[in-house]
């Protein structure tokens, strides 16, 4: 009890340190405007919009001498098991209350 106890709050502790970790190391690589302010939304959305999300991609094609499909074409059965157990988790609500029906945890 005491053991499962202290876990949690280690982890949460540690869960707490990477993401500041995290944050820190992306702002390094790519930091934000030097006028930019969290607090304003419209801000917020265009500099999301703005990240550079698929240059890593490219990046690696370019240094691979390879295609972007060649890349891509082995990842396609991944991308449909994560959509198909997405559809399942969404759509069929007894599959992830399985666990907690069984341990009594909702009716």
């Amino acid at each position: 009890m005491i053991r499962n106890l202290v876990a949690a709050i280690v982890g949460i502790f540690v869960a707490m340190l990477t993401i500041r970790i995290v944050e820190m190391l992306g702002h390094f690589i790519y930091p934000p405007p030097a006028n930019f302010e969290f607090g304003d939304p419209d801000q917020v959305r265009e500099f999301i919009a703005t990240l550079p999300v698929g240059s890593i991609l490219f990046v690696g094609c370019a240094i691979a001498k390879t295609s972007i499909g060649k890349i891509v074409r082995p990842m396609i059965p991944m991308y449909a098991a994560m959509f198909l157990a997405l559809m399942v988790v969404t759509y069929w609500p007894g599959f992830s209350e399985f666990l907690p029906r069984f341990f009594g945890l909702i009716d």
